[in-house]
């Protein structure tokens, strides 16, 4: 609900149009965008950050 507010508007008497326009500003500000994603892809997504979290080493970069 809070996308679609988001998305596409607020309705001038809504009760918190104020908060969703402050948060519309500052995603366009730092061009950032909301997108729906599937059960399944979110479902891998929650599984590939549980499997990091129980990791024992720090993933190191070179």
């Amino acid at each position: 609900m809070a996308v679609k507010l988001i998305n596409e508007g607020t309705p001038p008497d809504h009760p918190d149009r104020i908060i969703i326009e402050d948060a519309k500003m500052l995603l366009n500000v730092t061009n950032t965008t909301f997108g729906h994603t599937n059960r399944q892809v979110n479902q891998t997504a929650d599984n590939l950050a549980l499997l990091g979290a129980e990791q024992d080493e720090d993933l190191g970069s070179v």
